[in-house]
């Protein structure tokens, strides 16, 4: 079974066309640098002493930017062209992160960290529907299922990166780094450079094509008893319920996700190599996750397989609120990581055979607009909320506002059937 498993991804990437390997190297070369990049930022703003509250309002004003800039994002992709778009966040990201680590005062890295937003929510938003628009059916959820596991693995291999590259660093004899924040600032610099490489590949992604028009791959087979209500059905409708779950992921994502760095630093105590390992381990996990969604979808159902992911990671964040365990905390960190991740591409796969071809980038900005700017509200306060009372109120809140999203998306989606949708 698992051979069999294993020979079915493989056959599937093989037939992937052009585009779609072309976003994939692009993909990749530009998560190694966002990857060391994220991993080190909250460290580096740390040192050079901004408190965790601090630092919470600069990751706000990162997700609110993107999730405003979003929407405009999406109507562009739906405009213009999808890649135009990605490209442009590519390098939107890349300028903001530069600002952030030449700035010597808090005005100037709020102004990057919004630059970097904006950046972030360009690029995020052009993904899904790229990939939709560039795949057969029978690879759509394979393609989304790899999309992200490669973020993950690019992330894996990035914290390991970002956990050795100051120590590295410091220990070059040709390179000038006279104290730990410039030894990190160094670090990021080379995180950008990476993003910067990544807009050679990216240049060969295609371009607009014909099925951004309104397309009738959405439609319903003459099988399904509910064609009548289906058609009749406004997709704007749909694009709320997903917007409303995405809310409450977003809400509870930023009261935590953003700290799992200082997390394991001042709550359980560990040096930073071993907070790269950690982060490593995490994203295996993650990738894994990512990448085993289209076989669960496939076996059990996208909506099934979604709230089982999404349910059994909660005790293992509700574990991570009452121990300090290394031991424990990090095995509770990596699976919590790999669950909850499974979840984002079934939530595309869903969101993707819903709503109409020609609205699909703005569906897909819709879903990112409301997960950032709750990210961005929690993160608001979460660092202060942290800084006064731990970790732990966080990390209960956020397992209640995923406890709430599973309900809704059961409750929204649980008569959906995707075996009786098909695409062209």
């Amino acid at each position: 079974m698992k051979n069999n498993s294993i020979s079915s991804y493989y056959s599937h990437i093989k037939s992937f066309s052009q585009p779609i390997k072309r976003l994939f190297i692009t993909h990749a070369i530009f998560g190694i640098g966002f990857g060391i990049y994220e991993v080190l930022l909250n460290i580096y703003l740390s040192e050079i002493g901004y408190p965790e509250g601090t630092i919470g309002r600069i990751l706000a004003v990162k997700a609110a930017c993107g999730a405003l800039f979003s929407l405009f994002a999406g109507w562009l992709a739906d405009k213009q062209s999808r890649k135009f778009v990605y490209i442009t966040g590519l390098l939107m990201t890349a300028i903001g992160y530069t600002t952030q680590i030449f700035s010597n005062t808090p005005r100037l890295i709020f102004l990057g960290a919004a630059i970097g937003g904006i950046g972030h929510g360009s690029w995020n938003v052009a993904i899904v529907p790229y990939i939709q628009e560039n795949a057969s059916k029978k690879n759509l959820p394979y393609a989304l299922g790899l999309s992200s596991s490669l973020m993950w693995f690019t992330a894996m291999i990035s914290a390991i990166i970002a956990g050795r590259m100051p120590a590295v660093l410091k220990a070059a004899t040709f390179i000038n780094t006279p104290n730990k924040a410039a030894t990190l600032r160094f670090s990021l610099l080379l995180g950008i450079l990476i993003i910067i490489a990544a807009l050679l590949p990216a240049s060969g992604m295609a371009g607009k094509t014909s099925s951004q028009k309104t397309s009738p791959a959405l439609t319903l087979t003459a099988k399904d008893d509910n064609e009548e209500e289906a058609s009749l059905r406004n997709p704007f409708f749909d694009m709320a319920k997903f917007a409303l779950c995405n809310s409450l992921m977003g809400l509870g994502a930023g009261l935590i996700i953003p700290y799992f760095n200082l997390y394991f630093k001042n709550w359980v105590g560990v040096s930073l190599p071993t907070i790269g390992t950690i982060f490593a381990l995490g994203q295996i996990g993650t990738a894994i996750g990512s990448l085993s969604a289209p076989l669960l979808s496939q076996r059990f159902g996208p909506l099934k397989s979604l709230l089982a992911s999404n349910l059994l990671s909660l005790p293992l964040m509700v574990t991570m609120a009452f121990t300090k365990n290394l031991y424990i905390c990090s095995f509770a960190y990596i699976f919590r990581g790999a669950l909850i991740n499974t979840t984002s591409p079934l939530v595309q796969e869903i969101l993707m055979n819903t709503v109409p071809q020609n609205l699909r980038a703005r569906a897909s900005a819709t879903n990112n607009f409301f997960w950032n700017l709750t990210w961005a509200i929690s993160m608001s306060f979460s660092g202060t909320l942290i800084r006064n009372k731990g970790y732990a109120p966080s990390l209960l809140i956020a397992s209640f506002c995923y406890l709430l999203a599973a309900f809704f998306y059961w409750y929204f989606f649980r008569n959906y059937n995707s075996a009786k949708r098909t695409a062209d």
